[in-house]
C-alpha cells in the first residue's frame, strides 16, 4: 500500500507546491517514537497539523479526496474576506472556490452563508462593500472561472444552483456525480469512451444547448461494469446513455442505437441527446426472440421487440406486469398474476407481463421498482399504475375501477 502510494504523494506534492500548506513525509521505520507518540496503527497515515491541534484523515488514499479534505479543514466552509485576504483564498489549492460580493448583510449575504455549511467540496468567501456590484465568483479547482447572477441563484436556492450549474458541465463518472443527478434531476448525457477516440466533449457540450444539463465520461473498465446493468449491448463501444427525468422524478434511460446504422460520432452524440431529451429518439432496447407460443394462454408474455405492438397497438385494455427475475417479490407474485389471468382470459381485458431483466420497453414508462402493474387503455400511451397492495382482490378491483369500456365476456375459442 506505502508503494502504491507514492505516486499520490507526488501527486499532492505537486498541488501544493504555491500553497501556504507544508507537505512532510516520514519513514516509520527512521522513526520509531514518532509512532509511539502519535498511535499510529496503520500505513500510510494522514495527519494534518493545524495551530497544535491534529486532525486524522480517514477517508479513501486517493490525491483528489485527501487534498480537497485538506483544504476543507484548514480553512472554515465559510470566510468574511477583504480584498487584501482574498489572494490568499484563492490560492487554496484543489477545492471549488465561490466568492460572494455583497453591499450590506442582508438576506441574500446570510443565505449564502448558511449554504457554505452544507456543500462539501466548495468553500465560499464574502465581501461585503456598498461600492461593489452584487455577483457570485467562482473558480473551480482545474482553474476555471466565471460569475452568476446573484438574484438567480438566490431564487433557485445557493446549495441547489451550486450543485446544479457550479460544477464543469464535463465531469468523470463516479459515485458522488450520479448523487448529484440523481438528487437534482439533472438530465445528463453519459459518454463511454476512450482518449484515443474522436469523441470530441467540448464539441458536444457546446452544441447542447440545454440550461440544466450535465455530462459524465467513462472509459472501458466502467462500462464493463455497468453494460450490463443498463442494458446496454457488451460490444458497443464507444456509446452513450442519456438520462432524463419525468415530472415525478423517474429517471428515463435512453441508449445510444447503433442498429440505426449511424456511427457513433461527436455529431451523432449531440443528435442522439436532443432527440432523446425531447422523446424523439428510438433507443436501443434489448429484446429476447418473440415466441408464437408466449402470445397464447391466460398471461400473454411480451418481449422487447413487440411491447408496442402488444400494449399500444391494442384494440382492448392491456395490464402489464413489469418483473426481474432476481426479485423474490416478483417470483412470488406469478402464480397470484397467473390467476388474475385466468379471471380475465375470455375478455376484452388483456393480461401480459414481461420480464425487464431481459427486454426493455419504452423509455416513456418510468419505472421504479420492480414488481409493477400498470393498466394501458386502448390508443393510450400513459399507463396507470397500481398504487396498493399486490393481490389477487385489489388487482382485480384496479381493473374494475379503470378500465375503458364494459368488460366484454367473449366464447371460449
Amino acid at each position: 500500500m506505502c508503494v502504491n502510494f507514492n505516486k499520490v504523494f507526488t501527486t499532492i506534492e505537486m498541488e501544493l507546491k504555491e500553497s501556504p500548506i507544508k507537505l512532510i513525509s516520514i519513514d516509520i521505520s527512521d522513526s520509531p517514537e514518532f509512532l509511539t507518540k502519535e498511535k499510529i496503527t496503520s500505513y500510510p497515515t494522514v495527519i494534518l497539523y493545524i495551530n497544535g491541534n491534529k486532525y486524522k484523515y480517514t477517508g479513501p488514499l486517493n490525491s483528489k479526496s485527501i487534498l480537497t479534505w485538506t483544504t476543507k479543514t484548514i480553512k472554515q466552509p465559510f470566510k468574511l474576506l477583504t480584498h487584501s485576504t482574498l489572494e490568499e483564498f484563492n490560492r487554496l489549492p484543489y477545492i471549488n472556490k465561490v466568492v460572494g460580493y455583497f453591499d450590506t448583510q442582508d438576506v441574500l449575504f446570510e443565505s449564502f452563508k448558511a449554504a457554505s455549511n452544507k456543500i462539501s467540496d466548495y468553500i465560499f468567501g464574502a465581501i461585503v462593500d456598498p461600492n461593489e456590484k452584487i455577483r457570485l465568483v467562482y473558480e473551480f479547482k482545474d482553474g476555471t472561472t466565471g460569475s452568476w447572477n446573484m438574484e438567480e441563484a438566490y431564487s433557485l436556492g445557493f446549495i441547489e444552483f451550486l450543485e446544479v450549474f457550479g460544477r464543469n458541465n464535463i465531469t468523470e463518472l463516479d459515485q458522488q456525480a450520479i448523487d448529484r443527478i440523481v438528487s437534482f434531476q439533472i438530465p445528463t448525457l453519459i459518454v463511454f469512451s476512450e482518449d484515443d477516440t474522436d469523441i470530441n466533449l467540448a464539441e458536444i457540450e457546446e452544441n447542447i444547448d440545454i440550461a440544466k444539463f450535465a455530462i459524465l465520461t467513462a472509459g472501458r473498465s466502467k462500462f464493463q461494469e455497468l453494460h450490463s446493468k443498463w442494458s446496454i449491448p457488451p460490444n458497443e463501444f464507444p456509446t452513450a446513455v442519456l438520462i432524463r427525468w419525468t415530472d415525478d422524478k423517474t429517471p428515463i434511460f435512453v441508449i445510444y442505437n447503433s442498429q440505426l446504422n449511424v456511427p457513433f460520432t461527436s455529431t451523432s452524440a449531440v443528435d442522439f441527446a436532443i432527440k432523446a431529451m425531447s422523446g424523439e429518439y428510438v433507443g436501443y432496447r434489448k429484446s429476447e426472440p418473440i415466441n408464437e407460443e408466449d402470445l397464447i394462454g391466460p398471461v400473454v408474455k411480451i418481449v422487447g421487440n413487440n411491447f408496442e405492438d402488444i400494449v399500444f397497438g391494442s384494440e382492448q385494455d392491456v395490464v402489464v406486469l413489469f418483473y426481474q427475475t432476481w426479485c423474490g417479490h416478483c417470483i412470488k407474485l406469478l402464480p397470484v398474476y397467473e390467476e388474475l389471468g385466468n379471471i380475465y382470459r375470455n375478455t376484452n381485458i388483456l393480461i401480459t407481463m414481461i420480464d425487464t431483466q431481459k427486454n426493455g420497453y419504452p423509455n416513456t414508462i418510468g419505472i421504479k421498482e420492480f414488481p409493477t402493474i400498470m393498466l394501458f387503455k386502448k390508443n393510450y400511451y400513459d399507463g396507470i399504475k397500481l398504487d396498493t397492495d399486490l393481490d389477487l382482490i385489489e388487482m382485480v378491483q384496479f381493473i374494475e375501477d379503470n378500465h375503458s369500456e364494459d368488460i366484454i365476456i367473449r366464447e371460449d375459442n
